[in-house]
């Protein structure tokens, strides 16, 4: 795991604590605010919802596949056998006179 994956965790752990803080803080405890106040606390929790959307887009729709994708392809180039050499199971297989 790398530090970037560690901080793309990390925020999106701050996101949906965020979230979740606000939206139980509007649920159990509503206050009454001036309408200016009121546009501006609407405004965040738009923003943190939409925040929140896109966390759980990220971890659990095509970016994660994504992710896993490259990961895999980046394995699989990093152990190719460069073309023009041989593996040992091929040279093997020659000296013994297979074909």
């Amino acid at each position: 795991m790398t530090w970037k994956d560690v901080a793309t965790f990390f925020i999106a752990l701050l996101i949906i604590l965020l979230f979740g803080g606000v939206f139980g803080l509007l649920l159990l405890r509503p206050i009454t605010l001036s309408e200016g106040t009121s546009a501006l606390v609407n405004m965040a929790f738009g923003f943190l919802g939409a925040a929140f959307g896109a966390v759980v887009t990220f971890y659990f729709g095509s970016s994660a596949s994504s992710q896993k994708k490259d990961d895999t392809i980046s394995q699989m180039v990093s152990n190719a056998v460069p073309v023009g050499t041989t593996t040992t199971t091929t040279a093997t297989a020659h000296q013994n006179g297979a074909n």
